[in-house]
């Protein structure tokens, strides 16, 4: 349960930071003339964000897979003896 709720708690910190990071980026960098080049802007943000929370998932999922795997393995057999 505690792994699971850790995992939400890092990949929505990380996910709300890469998402800001994506949008300022795009804005210091796009400037839409129509309004059509506002909704593909938007498009291409939201994919790009989504991309981006996706991968992060998947990298931050594996790094807390890793500590717990070295928590159980390293430091609970020695509060077991």
């Amino acid at each position: 349960m505690f792994v699971k709720i850790a995992k939400l708690a890092v990949t929505t910190a990380v996910g709300i930071g890469a998402a800001k990071i994506i949008k300022t980026i795009i804005t210091d960098n796009v400037t839409p003339e129509k309004a059509i080049d506002h909704i593909t802007v938007i498009a291409g943000t939201l994919a790009i964000a989504g991309m981006v929370a996706e991968a992060s998932k998947r990298f931050t999922d594996s790094k807390i897979d890793e500590a717990v795997e070295a928590f159980n393995t390293h430091v609970l057999p020695k509060f077991k003896k």
